[in-house]
């Protein structure tokens, strides 16, 4: 995955990352990004969580609720950030 300035714009002004946006299905996240790394399940009102490393995606009823990108992970990964001026 490669996370570049305007991947970063594009998710900040339009809430928008890759063509998933909040409440968009699992199965919309599966197709665009593939097979997780590790996935938590639902357990009553916790979120399931659905993790690719440095990127993690909540879901509440199999719907997107929010994501996380920790740029700690990105040495551990096969994430590549390119931030220009």
């Amino acid at each position: 995955m490669n996370v570049d300035l305007s991947t970063l714009k594009v998710l900040i002004l339009k809430k928008n990352l890759l063509g998933l946006c909040i409440g968009d299905s699992k199965d919309k996240i599966l197709e665009v990004f593939g097979t997780p790394i590790d996935v938590v399940p639902q357990r009553k009102n916790n979120k399931a969580i659905i993790s690719y490393g440095a990127l993690q995606f909540y879901l509440l009823n199999n719907h997107l609720t929010g994501l996380t990108f920790d740029a700690q992970k990105i040495h551990f990964f096969e994430i590549k950030m390119v931030l220009y001026k």
